[in-house]
């Protein structure tokens, strides 16, 4: 059990990684965080700060694979735990909610198959794709 958080950062030179377990795809990227920090009046950044990310869900990683890439500034939410390796203390998240940073990029959401046909999260909405609350 982790704690919970949301960080904005971006997606390190290595880019998604994906792996097999129990015959099912998954992710994992290295998110970069760089604070900004006031000092002596002025903006600057601060130190680099990287969390090891995992995206465990296989439809939220399948869409990942597809849509992001080394370099993306993204949004990502989910359980923050360390780990402690050769002296080190590591970050971790397990990923629960991903996303591009629309600060730095422009975004055109496309509709799986599954999505335009009614199925899916698509069950929540109406025809004018309103939620059915």
């Amino acid at each position: 059990m982790g704690i919970t958080a949301t960080c904005a950062g971006r997606i390190t030179k290595q880019g998604l990684r994906t792996f097999q377990a129990g015959g099912e795809t998954y992710c994992g990227f290295s998110l970069a965080v760089t604070p900004r920090v006031k000092v002596q009046g002025k903006w600057q950044n601060g130190p680099k700060l990287f969390i090891r990310c995992t995206v465990w869900d296989k439809y939220l990683a399948a869409h990942a694979i597809n849509s992001l890439q080394a370099g993306d500034n993204v949004i990502v939410s989910g359980s923050i735990t360390t780990e402690e390796y050769q002296g080190q203390t590591n970050l971790n998240m397990g990923v629960e909610a991903l996303g591009l940073d629309l600060s730095w990029n422009d975004a055109s959401p496309t509709r799986d198959q599954q999505q335009a046909s009614g199925g899916g999260y698509a069950d929540a909405a109406d025809d004018f794709g309103e939620p059915n609350f």
